[in-house]
């Protein structure tokens, strides 16, 4: 491959991972926005006892589902930069756990393009796969903290505080699993639980997603400006 191609995709490549490392900042918040603006909007419905997915099936339902796949994109778009830059120097486990990152990306692709049923006696095609997914969600996101959580001690991530962070966040999607399976134990309304659930896993983004540059730079993914210049120079000089 001639080398000005290597040069330009080495820029394309580190403009992604500054945008997605961006996006995991911003998007977190726009999130509740979005939220917060479908509650407000979407009158005789509590956020307590109402769930997301209940929200965006209402007249202003677009906004809460715009939220939804904006997360999902952000995911995916980290689920990649991980898998295929930064874990060349890292090992498998945080492969795994770039893998694992997109399928849940995905998954909430899928959530916010396939509404819920209005009610559980329904059982349409869209809620069918809007139930699947929330539960592929539910299994794949913890099992993604156990695997990054691990894989963040190893080698050159020994960042002991975005493990532990992570850890901790694959323990709340555990409890608010076993929440679901023994009901007497969830005394907590479910669109309440379900926003604190939000909450803690778009908060785990905003922590571990704007480490992704510095953490690209200690793999040597991402080069800098100054890198590329003096690169060019070599090949136009």
């Amino acid at each position: 491959m001639p080398i000005h191609r290597i040069i330009l995709s080495a820029q394309h490549k580190d403009w992604i991972i500054i945008v997605t490392c961006l996006a995991c900042i911003v998007v977190p918040p726009l999130f509740f926005s979005y939220d917060l603006l479908s509650i407000v909007l979407n009158h005789g419905y509590s956020p307590l006892l109402h769930t997301i997915s209940a929200f965006a099936i209402q007249p202003f339902g677009w906004i809460e589902r715009v939220g939804i796949l904006t997360v999902g994109l952000t995911l995916i778009g980290v689920g990649i930069v991980w898998f295929f830059w930064l874990a060349r120097r890292v090992g498998v486990l945080f492969r795994v756990a770039g893998a694992l990152l997109g399928l849940v990306g995905l998954c909430f692709m899928l959530i916010g393009a396939f509404n819920t049923d209005v009610t559980s006696l329904d059982k349409s095609l869209h809620g069918v796969i809007h139930c699947f997914t929330f539960i592929a969600v539910l299994v794949l996101f913890p099992c993604f903290c156990i695997v990054l959580a691990l894989s963040l001690r190893r080698r050159l991530f020994n960042r002991k505080g975005i493990a532990l962070y992570t850890g901790i966040t694959g323990l709340v999607g555990l409890l608010f699993i076993v929440s679901l399976i023994i009901p007497v134990l969830n005394s907590v309304p479910s669109g309440l639980a379900e926003r604190l659930l939000a909450s803690v896993d778009l908060f785990w983004l905003t922590i571990a997603g704007s480490q992704i540059t510095r953490l690209a730079r200690v793999t040597g993914q991402l080069m800098g400006p100054e890198v590329i210049s003096k690169k060019r120079l070599k090949v136009f000089g």
